[in-house]
């Protein structure tokens, strides 16, 4: 299924863009969404393919390892019956 990520982060390049935490551990991601910015801070919400829940879970704690990123607040399924067949 595929997966949401909600992550507060300093800048949205650095979460997603130039880390490879996604791209090591097979995570496509769909969409990168930035929801909000408070302060020096932006909310991220990342929505990848269809992806194993093990997959996910790597890939946010390499995130959560980098200094940009301050929490990953959460890790939503998504149900899409046209991809969840395909994982």
């Amino acid at each position: 299924m595929s997966r949401a990520m909600s992550m507060t982060s300093a800048t949205t390049a650095e979460a997603v863009g130039k880390e490879p935490a996604f791209g090591n551990h097979k995570v496509s991601l769909k969409s990168v969404i930035q929801t909000r910015r408070y302060k020096e801070r932006a909310e991220i919400v990342a929505v990848t393919h269809v992806v194993k829940h093990r997959k996910m879970q790597e890939a946010a704690a390499d995130l959560e390892k980098l200094a940009v990123v301050s929490e990953i607040r959460s890790i939503i399924r998504v149900e899409n019956p046209q991809e969840d067949g395909a994982c």
